[in-house]
């Protein structure tokens, strides 16, 4: 069964990183095996803010 992804997005990596280690705690316990998880910032996808 192919896994849903989840993305996060911030403008700057720095600024999603305090919420990071709960997040991602809370996604390997609940839906690790239901989950992809990717991080990225709009400048990883091209958007310049």
């Amino acid at each position: 069964m192919k896994k849903q992804k989840i993305l996060f997005i911030a403008n700057e990596i720095e600024k999603l990183l305090p919420k990071v280690d709960t997040t991602v705690f809370l996604i390997q316990q609940a839906w690790v095996k239901e989950y992809e998880v990717w991080f990225c910032t709009l400048e990883d996808l091209g958007i310049n803010s």
